[in-house]
């Protein structure tokens, strides 16, 4: 009975000093998806073990510009994104060694941007920002044998890196105990990342480059035959990919020299994006391409790929995680879609005309006034907003703010006083303010969003629209109905 007894004890001892270890580890653990940038598919390569039939790995590209639920759903082609931004060729090499000792895919894609960066530029970066760097990538590595490979040679690259912070995962928060905020508490951030893959809504949106050397250097060419090499150990082949917006034809004919002279396939997105129908909408940015173009890439690929390689059979657990994508996934498109049917040639009328197709149960407009909209509103103007319930200012310099939200309808107005209208829904508040040319104090105009300002703050109508589903703006623009009753969109 005694024996009994202190074996029960025993079992709840070891139960408990389980959960307290857990507990400790997600309070000292580093804080995972704060941005999107510090995505990693690796928890699904370490998950899913020889089930993925293709990899994608390299910097931003990869994690951005392609979408793997697409490829599944079209093809029925596995794969994952293990990226970082601005990783470094040598890092890509160790984290490719790990999908290895995981998976045995058909394909390793490397993202070609990495074969640019000197190593000049790199070492700059990780001085400004280690963890961003290089700590994502070794902080995915579970090998211990590769990730003191990877170790030996940061401290060989670089002799101010704290090399033990990559040794022991508590050693950084556990010596800054003082410093835990919320951050430490929480495990995943508000970024949406899908088999490695963010899922970006912007319209092209930034201007702009990262800059990178002109030419390839010769270290970088023999990390890409090192790569190449542990591939061929396994059997898997290496191919280089160059999927984003590459004006420089002289990187592009150095890619194709190395692929040719190096025996490794080379796929080109600017050899084909015309021919697939790729428009500048499909950018988020000057290289990263929203939902909509990492799909239309992706297909392309899916092609290249279905004809080439044979298809894994999966995992019940594997194909239950990318038919549970497949709503989530479709709504992504559906943003990028309305926003840019919202968009598209605006002006004050056919906005409200398109606004007005919206289904308001998923979508909420917010209105609200700065100095004027009234002077040229005219009875077209209105019949379009009574359309969704509104009336719009009802004076000159007049104060007006207007919410549909969940098929309700809200608004205020006034003359010389200033006007708010604030309200919730679900996990959505917002607060309106409008102030007109007539008041005392002057004109002003907010609307604030989860927190989150989106008036433009010029003269006229300022409106946002947000995604209910997604709980994601769709768009914020301001029509200056002051200026001529039929105006362009700002």
């Amino acid at each position: 009975m005694r024996k009994a007894q202190h074996f029960v004890k025993a079992v709840l001892f070891v139960l408990l000093f389980s959960g307290v270890l857990f507990c400790l580890s997600r309070v000292f653990s580093r804080p995972h998806a704060l941005f999107w940038a510090e995505e990693t598919g690796m928890d699904l390569v370490h998950r899913y073990k020889k089930q993925y039939d293709i990899c994608f790995a390299g910097t931003s590209v990869v994690i951005a510009n392609v979408s793997n639920q697409e490829l599944y759903e079209k093809y029925g082609i596995a794969a994952v994104s293990v990226g970082e931004p601005l990783q470094p060729l040598f890092l890509t090499k160790y984290v490719i060694e790990e999908v290895l000792q995981y998976q045995r895919p058909k394909a390793v894609v490397v993202d070609t941007r990495g074969l640019f960066y000197s190593e000049e530029d790199i070492r700059e970066r990780v001085n400004e920002n280690e963890e961003g760097i290089v700590h994502y990538a070794l902080d995915s590595i579970h090998s211990p044998g590769i990730k003191l490979k990877a170790v030996k040679e940061i401290r060989e690259r670089y002799k101010d890196v704290n090399y033990k912070e990559y040794c022991f995962s508590l050693y950084n928060n556990h010596f800054r105990w003082k410093d835990l905020s919320e951050t430490n508490f929480r495990g995943y951030g508000d970024s949406v990342c899908m088999n490695g893959n963010v899922m970006l809504t912007d319209l092209h949106a930034v201007n702009g480059e990262i800059e990178t050397n002109q030419r390839i250097s010769k270290e970088n060419e023999r990390e890409l035959l090192l790569i190449k090499e542990a591939c061929e150990k396994y059997g898997t082949e290496l191919v280089l990919m160059t999927g984003y917006l590459e004006p420089e034809l002289s990187k592009r004919e150095q890619l194709r020299a190395i692929s040719e002279k190096d025996g490794i396939e080379y796929l080109d997105f600017n050899a084909v994006a015309e021919e697939i129908g790729f428009r500048e909408w499909m950018q988020s940015d000057y290289i990263h391409f929203n939902v909509a173009g990492a799909c239309l890439w992706s297909d392309y690929l899916g092609r290249r790929f279905n004809d080439r390689y044979s298809v894994t059979e999966y995992s019940e657990s594997l194909k239950s995680m990318f038919l549970q994508q497949q709503e989530l996934h479709k709504e992504f498109l559906d943003h990028v879609e309305t926003k840019r049917f919202l968009m598209k040639k605006n002006r004050f009328k056919s906005f409200m005309q398109k606004a007005a197709r919206l289904d308001l149960r998923d979508y909420s407009i917010f209105l609200a006034v700065y100095d004027d909209a009234f002077y040229q509103l005219d009875e077209e103007g209105r019949e379009l907003m009574k359309k969704l319930g509104l009336t719009g200012p009802e004076c000159f310099r007049g104060s007006y703010v207007g919410a549909c939200l969940s098929g309700k309808i809200s608004q205020k107005g006034a003359e010389e006083e200033k006007v708010e209208l604030s309200g919730t829904s679900g996990t959505l508040t917002y607060h309106l303010e409008s102030a007109g040319a007539n008041c005392k104090d002057g004109a002003m105009v907010s609307i604030k969003v989860n927190d989150e300002e989106y008036a433009r703050g010029t003269r006229g109508f300022n409106i946002m629209v947000y995604d209910n589903k997604l709980q994601k703006a769709v768009l914020s623009q301001c029509f200056d109905t002051f200026a001529e009753s039929d105006p362009l969109g700002t």
